[in-house]
């Protein structure tokens, strides 16, 4: 995530985080990158419990890996 995303969340590089959404829970941590603000990346395989299955690109039939989640501090 990036600082400036990172700082609003009172959230420092290194801290535990766990992304949820209706699908699944992820467990990691911070780690600041430069990527666009409100984004966040996460790996593969670990990142597929927040993957809806199924849901393709009807252009390519490429998976699609975006998922909406919430960001909640762990201690």
């Amino acid at each position: 995530m990036t600082a400036e995303d990172a700082a609003a969340l009172h959230l420092a590089n290194g801290d535990r985080v766990a992304l949820v959404n209706d699908l699944g829970r992820f467990a990691g941590r911070v780690f600041l990158a430069p990527i666009v603000r409100g984004n966040l990346q996460v790996h593969w395989p670990e990142g597929n419990v927040l993957i809806r299955r199924g849901v393709v690109d009807a252009t390519g039939g490429v998976t699609y890996y975006n998922a909406q989640v919430r960001i909640e501090p762990l201690s």
